[in-house]
């Protein structure tokens, strides 16, 4: 009787012809292959084999000249002609639901609850300064660690609680209104600009603003105020308290950029002139010795060895090895492509500096000038910074 593998793997029904069946029969259960029925007739014999067994079994059919009359496949395989038929389409299959898979492990949704005084700009920053975003997968990520290290960098937070849920993570965070916003030991501090610019961007969160999106401010100007003011009913001023003032202000301002790379600059060339050696016993120096003339062009390298050898005698001796190297000044000519090369490498230098210091570059509005002594990069950035300074 064939089990369910059998049916599910699939068998095949053989009709034989030959003399010596029995031989061959015997021959077959010699070399392991599975014999799950045998029917036998006058002139013909039926037998059922595994798929498996079903290439060892020809070959030993061909040697012992038994002639095969049929093969029937029967079982899962023989009903599924369509997969037979359409192997692509299966394997592709097959390969999506996998990557669904793996991209269901991955974070792709944040909510925060519970934050008041935290934006969630703020919250997502410092995720992702630890290394959590969209599409980290959430088996990578040790979320009791990341609850104590939220503590510690947000003073103000009482409790933290982070959970994964299939592909959102929820953040949960509870703040202390009794501890004050502010600087340690330090009161009544004004956020102000730090630059010429117009307010895009304004969130207060401790202090008195002093101006309000779309207010043209200068370098110096005092954005929100380190105090607070309580009144009465009738607008008359009770009484007002020093804070340290907390506020996500942004501005907006155009950044004039000029890049100058010279197309013939003068490059220090070194070449070796001479070696001298000697050896140096206490302050005795054995050798040729080299001076550097002051007249002269040469730099001398001096190098100091001391083997195992020399610390074993009386008198330690140092090794000393002198090369002279002449020094030159050759003139150099870029070619259009370095030119242009070195040009790019400062303005990425430039655009990560500006991104260290909190600006984003919003609107780029440069060209490239190019005529017979330099390479020129002129234009205007609009930038858009986070103003951090106080007083």
């Amino acid at each position: 009787m064939r089990s369910f593998f059998d049916v599910l793997t699939g068998t095949y029904v053989v009709t034989l012809k030959g003399t010596r069946m029995e031989r061959f029969l015997n021959v077959l259960t010699y070399h392991e292959v599975s014999l799950l029925a045998i029917w036998k007739g006058e002139e013909e014999c039926l037998i059922r084999i595994l798929r498996k067994d079903r290439k060892q079994f020809l070959a030993l059919a061909s040697k012992y000249r038994i002639q095969v009359v049929s093969m029937q496949l029967e079982g899962a395989p023989a009903k599924c002609t369509f997969c037979q038929n359409n192997r692509s389409f299966f394997i592709g299959a097959i390969i999506c639901f996998v990557f669904l898979l793996c991209m269901s492990q991955a974070i792709w949704k944040v909510e925060f609850q519970g934050n008041s005084y935290h934006t969630k700009e703020a919250l997502l920053q410092y995720l992702e300064m630890r290394g959590i975003h969209y599409g980290t997968f959430r088996f990578m990520v040790s979320w009791e660690k990341e609850e104590v290290m939220l503590r510690k960098h947000f003073s103000d937070v009482a409790w933290c609680s982070m959970s994964a849920d299939g592909s959102k993570l929820t953040v949960i965070i509870t703040e202390n209104p009794h501890i004050a916003h502010k600087e340690k030991g330090v009161k009544g501090k004004n956020l102000v600009a730090n630059h010429d610019a117009v307010i895009s961007y304004m969130v207060t969160r401790t202090g008195t603003p002093l101006v309000k999106k779309g207010s043209r401010v200068k370098a110096g100007d005092i954005l929100v105020e380190g105090r607070i003011q309580y009144f009465d009913d009738a607008g008359q001023k009770l009484s007002q308290k020093k804070v340290c003032a907390d506020a996500d202000v942004k501005g907006r301002y155009p950044l004039p950029v000029e890049i100058k790379i010279p197309k013939r600059w003068k490059k220090t060339v070194f070449s070796e002139e001479r070696t001298g050696h000697g050896i140096l016993v206490g302050e005795n120096y054995i050798g040729l010795k080299m001076n550097n003339p002051k007249n002269t062009n040469i730099d001398v390298l001096t190098e100091y060895h001391t083997p195992d050898v020399l610390n074993r005698l009386p008198y330690k001796g140092t090794i000393v090895k002198q090369t002279g190297f002449r020094r030159e000044e050759k003139e150099h000519l870029n070619s259009e492509k370095e030119g242009r090369t070195m040009l790019f490498q400062k303005r990425n230098r430039l655009y990560k500096k500006l991104q260290r210091n909190k600006c984003k570059i919003i609107e780029k509005n440069v060209h490239i000038e190019d005529n017979s002594r330099e390479v020129v990069l002129k234009g205007t950035l609009l930038i858009e910074e986070t103003f951090t300074d106080y007083q």
